[in-house]
């Protein structure tokens, strides 16, 4: 690196400052998302085709048949946990505390199949509470292989795993 292009930027001490702080910031902000990675979906998936009756945007309200205020109680909440669903099979929402974007797996072409590839997340911290109900989400989502058609009429998305019990609850909200 040639110094002395840098030179004129380190003449004042505010500019050095400020120069600082701004790198700091990028070494800071470069690693706020991470992923959590699920092995067997290395695969390459065909085109989605997502069901229309999945789009759109969805609150959760329950997590393994806890209620999800219940469990936040008294907590300030910046945004309920919440799912939108793409025609792509983008997915995207909040945590509660952090917000969050992954893609429906698509390389098992099953009727009712829901099955989430790597979730990215924010990494902010919030109270307890919040954090304990983000975490078991992004866990049940991690887990969740098929949703319950029969209950899309009712406005209620259910999210089954492997063995076919419901995991996570959402009501749409569009």
């Amino acid at each position: 690196m040639n110094h002395r292009l840098l030179r004129p930027l380190y003449r004042s001490a505010a500019t050095a400052s400020a120069l600082t702080v701004l790198l700091f910031m990028v070494f800071i902000t470069i690693p706020g998302c991470v992923a959590a990675e699920r092995p067997e979906t290395n695969t390459i998936a065909p085109s989605p085709i997502v069901p229309p009756q999945l789009v759109g945007n969805w609150s959760l309200r329950d997590i393994r048949g806890e209620s999800v205020i219940e469990r936040i109680g008294g907590t300030e909440v910046r945004e309920m946990p919440s799912m939108t669903i793409a025609k792509d099979g983008a997915l995207s929402g909040a945590g509660g505390v952090n917000r969050w974007n992954s893609s429906l797996d698509w390389s098992r072409n099953e009727e009712s199949a829901f099955r989430v590839n790597a979730i990215a997340a924010t990494r902010m911290a919030g109270p307890p509470r919040l954090m304990a109900v983000e975490r078991d989400f992004f866990e049940a989502l991690n887990e969740a292989s098929s949703f319950d058609a029969s209950r899309l009429d009712e406005g209620l998305l259910i999210l089954k795993n492997a063995e076919g019990e419901p995991i996570l609850r959402f009501a749409r909200t569009d």
